[in-house]
Order: C-alpha cells, then structure tokens, then sequence
C-alpha cells in the first residue's frame, strides 16, 4: 500500500518507505547480526537489488503496508509495518526495527508501535492488532507491553536455536 501522509509523534516521524528511502544504511542494518539477531531475515540473501524488490512488493502490496521511522534528532533509524492487514476482519500484523543501534533503547519504537496503532485504528478501522516475537527477545517484549500489548498465544516451536528459543510469543493490543 502506498501512503502519501506522515505520522507525526513527538520524537519521530513515520512515513511511507520507498525507494527513495536511505537504502544503503537500511542495507547496512539488515547485513548486521547484532540489528537481526531476532528477525527472521537471511543476511546472505540481502542486497541492493532484494531491498527494491523487498520494497516494490510492499508499495504494491494491497495487505502490507511499510513506514521508515524517522527521529527527530536521527532521522532514519528503523522500519515500522503492518502486514496481512484483512480490512473485513479489521486485523493485522505488525512488526518494528529499530536498525540504528545509538536510537535503540530510546522510547522510539514505543513510540513508533503507539503511532501506527493509532494511525491503524482512524485510517483503516483496524480493531485487532498482532505482533510475534521469540521469547528470547526480552527487549521487544517490553516495547510492546509499554506500546499497550498483552501477551496473546504461545506457539511451541520444538527447536533450540542459537538464540536459544524454543517458543514465540503472540502480543495483542489492549
């Protein structure tokens, strides 16, 4: 989906991501173990001409919707997205990253999730909104708890991976 308006917070500012985005840094930040420890993003097959189609899905998508977010005092340090929106059942999915590892653990992506929740809810009359994450990932599990989630589901994986998961955690919004 294609957005033309910006959401604007008090600490960033989210708008639509296109090809015109800062691709090399968002390249850099899907090439760094530390930034993907917990997405499931295979780094050997990230590079410039995967981002444009990866971005060009999304801007043609009509369930994915994709945002840079922008702070304030950074400028772009993250992605914000709604995926498998489903307009008649008004759900979706939403994931964050927050690549720039100086703007983590800054109240940004509280803020970012809270804003694209609210912007969800009046432009799309979303009513319910998920987000999944291994349980391992404390850090997430935080953002979304102060953004207004709860824990929803637990899904048994059967596997140990080298994160150390062996579950992922369904959060829904309140």
């Amino acid at each position: 989906m294609r957005f033309k308006e910006r959401i604007k917070g008090s600490l960033l500012v989210l708008k639509s991501l296109t090809l015109e985005s800062d691709l090399d840094l968002y390249e850099s930040w899907l090439l760094d173990p530390l930034v993907t420890h917990f997405l499931e993003v295979d780094s050997a097959t990230v590079n410039r001409a995967y981002l444009i189609d990866w971005i060009e899905k999304r801007l043609d998508s009509p369930t994915d919707v994709v945002f840079g977010v922008y702070s304030h005092q950074d400028g772009f340090v993250g992605t914000i997205s709604l995926s498998r929106i489903n307009i008649k059942r008004r759900n979706a999915e939403l994931g964050i990253m927050i690549g720039r590892v100086g703007a983590q653990s800054k109240g940004l992506g509280t803020e970012a999730i809270k804003m694209l929740v609210n912007w969800s809810r009046t432009e799309l009359s979303l009513a319910s909104i998920t987000a999944g994450m291994y349980t391992s990932n404390r850090a997430s599990q935080r953002v979304f708890f102060k953004a207004g989630f709860e824990e929803y589901e637990r899904i048994e994986l059967g596997l140990n991976s080298e994160r150390g998961d062996v579950s992922r955690v369904i959060y829904r919004h309140k």
